[in-house]
């Protein structure tokens, strides 16, 4: 569920509309009736087709990080991707990234968020110590980079990455060909079906700052204390959190 300000109803319907481009005002009112949308002071709830990075009026007209974004009434559309994927085949799994990346930037998305380990998928139990898979989740993560360069978005996608001889369930942001950062994941579960520290470390003191990804790219920011922001709106920034990192009672 999303929470969206707005500084006096008035504005709230063409706020709904450029939310909603493919909804007319009769589709909006219904949205209302069925409880999909409720207001509460300045305050608008949605209970579905939620769109999650807002921000007070007026619009913000300041590029994303280096594209130009698509910001009606401050609001970013983002997309949730569930890919379809093949334990620890990272080729076919890049190609599906990329093509769902695609697919959200042609809908009107300018930030992409894809599941935990979505490079190798998440079960691929001790194939993770198999530093063949290791590589080819670096290399496919690069191949992600490289073939979505032309795209206004950013895009969060996860993947194993082992860093000074330790292996990290991480996120990497990637937007315009870069690598622009790779985050941890804090909180590795280890009770009932999650055994997650069979294979992978949570940071600790010591961490490196930065990480290197290949010998063509530079080092890019590595670690829990890593966030974006947009290069010409201090305002908006993106942070990310992996899975337990979410619930846990002292979150990242």
């Amino acid at each position: 569920m999303a929470i969206l300000t707005v500084r006096e109803n008035t504005t709230l319907l063409p706020f709904l509309l450029a939310s909603f481009p493919d909804r007319s005002r009769t589709s909006i009112k219904e949205m209302f009736s069925k409880g999909m949308i409720c207001i509460k002071g300045e305050s608008v709830f949605f209970v579905s087709h939620g769109i999650s990075v807002c921000r007070k009026p007026p619009f913000v007209k300041s590029p994303f990080f280096c594209y130009t974004a698509c910001m009606k009434y401050s609001m970013l559309r983002a997309a949730a991707v569930s890919p379809s994927l093949i334990v620890a085949d990272c080729e076919y799994n890049a190609g599906q990234i990329i093509t769902l990346i695609r697919e959200a930037y042609s809908r009107g998305a300018r930030l992409a968020v894809f599941p935990e380990l979505c490079i190798t998928g998440y079960t691929c139990a001790d194939l993770f110590a198999q530093d063949a898979l290791m590589q080819a989740a670096r290399q496919a993560l690069l191949r992600i980079a490289a073939e979505t360069k032309e795209l206004g978005i950013l895009s969060v996608v996860g993947l194993p990455l082992a860093v000074d001889g330790v292996r990290y369930n991480t996120a990497a942001f990637v937007n315009r060909g870069e690598v622009l950062a790779v985050i941890p994941k804090a909180y590795i579960p280890n009770y009932s079906e999650f055994y997650e520290r069979r294979w992978f470390s949570p940071p600790v003191r010591g961490l490196p700052d930065t990480v290197s990804l290949s010998d063509e790219q530079c080092e890019v920011p590595f670690g829990l204390n890593v966030l974006l922001q947009d290069k010409d709106d201090s305002l908006f920034k993106v942070a990310a959190e992996i899975c337990e990192d979410a619930w846990t009672p002292f979150s990242p």
